[in-house]
């Protein structure tokens, strides 16, 4: 059986539900186009984590999450994929009877959600990852 690579998968938020699976792809499989949250640019460059092991179970899916996202990117686009931030509103058409329309997160949301993963990200020890991850997830 031939592999088919699809063209587009997204990425909601950043949730090992959401985001793991595609990351334990072989290459060949990996999406066209990734779509997702957070500015492809800040995923590549600034999402710098910790690995340390979480205080939950949510904590380490969490964590494991947040490391595959830039490695993810990183494969998608050295296999000649596009990465596209999508933004609340935005409308794409996708063919003459399909569309997909952006709901959220909302600008304000989307702008807390990017300084909350910069502060993990700035993080210089895995007791201050932890300690600004339990603030943000209790």
């Amino acid at each position: 059986m031939k592999n088919i690579r699809p063209d587009i998968a997204a990425v909601t938020h950043i949730h090992e539900d959401h985001l793991c699976g595609l990351a334990a792809l072989p290459d060949e499989l990996l999406p066209s186009t990734l779509w997702q949250s957070l500015p492809a640019a800040f995923c590549r460059k600034e999402m710098r984590f910790i690995s340390c092991k979480g205080e939950t179970e949510s904590q380490e899916k969490f964590i494991r999450a947040l490391n595959d996202m830039p490695e993810l990117i990183k494969r998608v686009e050295r296999r000649g994929g596009k990465v596209k931030t999508l933004r609340t509103g935005e409308r794409l058409v996708l063919s003459s009877q399909l569309a997909v329309e952006v709901l959220s997160p909302s600008l304000r949301r989307s702008g807390e959600m990017e300084r909350q993963m910069r502060a993990l990200g700035e993080a210089e020890s895995p007791e201050q990852f932890l300690y600004r991850l339990n603030a943000w997830m209790p």
